[in-house]
């Protein structure tokens, strides 16, 4: 059995008996929302739209699993504990500032605002210093991670999303789309395979998919329209 019960801008579901361990709480981000919360230990956390993550505590450890969606975590006020961080079955553990991402169809993303962060088991890790990230195909292996040293500029585009922002810089359309359709609102459409596979870039509302959408088709030459509740880009 559960019971939930509402926290500014969260659900809080805590966990009696059932799949996930006995006293582990679950937070949870609706569609449009952005969450912020702190932890009994002194961690912080900012949850962006339609994200889930699970959180327990023992006496000398802090586990923390991201189930879906996006997070930045904030150890500066940390009691000391250490905190474990697993996302899509890959541990890491922070000293500091950084986000993790675990958006559907998507690589799991890590990026360090500051501090340091091991990816990875103890047998096998990849360290990320303060403005770099990582980007690792669901399913593969470390070997597989892409790592980037982020410029100032870049780093500060990357962290919008918790300011209700959203950067796309070396994204499709489609994969764009995907993303601003999390927050709700009117839905948008691309039916055009080659047009979803167009690379854009620029830095956009959160919750303006219409402004998005017309942006985005006149610097690609196409156009907007309404159909059946949805916004279509099309040529």
């Amino acid at each position: 059995s559960w019971q939930a019960f509402v926290v500014p801008s969260l659900i809080q579901t805590v966990i009696v008996d059932g799949p996930l361990r006995r006293g582990q709480l679950i937070f949870t981000t609706g569609a449009g929302q952005i969450g912020q919360l702190a932890l009994a230990d002194g961690t912080a956390l900012v949850l962006d739209t339609v994200t889930q993550v699970a959180t327990s505590m023992d006496a000398d450890r802090h586990h923390l699993r991201l189930i879906e969606g996006r997070v930045l975590l904030d150890l500066a006020r940390q009691d000391g504990r250490p905190v474990t961080v697993t996302a899509r079955g890959i541990p890491m553990r922070g000293t500091r500032l950084f986000a993790i991402a675990a958006l559907a169809s998507q690589p799991l993303g890590v990026t360090v605002e500051r501090g340091r962060v091991l990816v990875g088991s103890s047998a096998r890790s990849i360290g990320l210093d303060a403005g770099m990230s990582l980007s690792l195909p669901d399913g593969a292996g470390l070997a597989a991670a892409t790592i980037r040293h982020l410029s100032t500029a870049a780093m500060r585009e990357a962290m919008q999303w918790r300011s209700g922002m959203l950067a796309f810089t070396g994204m499709t359309l489609g994969q764009a789309v995907a993303q601003m359709n999390r927050y709700g609102g009117v839905p948008i459409v691309v039916p055009d395979a080659s047009l979803a596979m167009a690379p854009i870039a620029g830095v956009f509302r959160n919750n303006d998919p219409a402004g998005f959408a017309a942006a985005i088709a006149d610097s690609l030459e196409a156009r907007t329209f309404r159909d059946a509740g949805r916004i279509v880009i099309a040529k």
